[in-house]
């Protein structure tokens, strides 16, 4: 809590809760979270990181209660922290870690294509060789 100078008490806005990362393909992650119902609200702000422990950085300021995270590594994990922020610019606290990891590309390994594709190198990705 901090003292403005008209002697107003302001609280920060409360953590988000409900928080949930899902994989949506080898370059996205979906977020969502519970709605946070305080009448000062003005975004949300979102967090991610390569590591647990490592630097968290921004990645999107978002006034809904959801951020499609993409343009990420393939087979790559992820670690995401949301907090709200008020119209007052203040920061609310952060939520726990939320882990989740991007997909491997399917298809042959980069460089190779199926006999019958080699004319249309360009598809090679398009196809899954189970």
């Amino acid at each position: 809590m901090v003292d403005d100078p008209s002697g107003t008490i302001i609280s920060p806005p409360s953590m988000p809760s409900g928080l949930t990362a899902i994989y949506i393909s080898s370059s996205q992650i979906d977020l969502n979270w519970n709605e946070n119902i305080e009448s000062n609200l003005m975004n949300y702000r979102v967090y991610r990181s390569k590591n647990l422990t490592g630097m968290y950085y921004i990645i999107g300021e978002p006034t809904s209660s959801d951020l499609f995270d993409y343009r990420l590594r393939v087979d790559t994990t992820y670690y995401y922290r949301i907090s709200v922020v008020d119209i007052e610019s203040n920061e609310g606290p952060l939520t726990g870690y939320m882990r989740a990891t991007t997909q491997p590309r399917k298809g042959p390994p980069r460089g190779e294509c199926p006999w019958w594709r080699r004319r249309a190198r360009r598809d090679c990705w398009l196809f899954d060789l189970k």
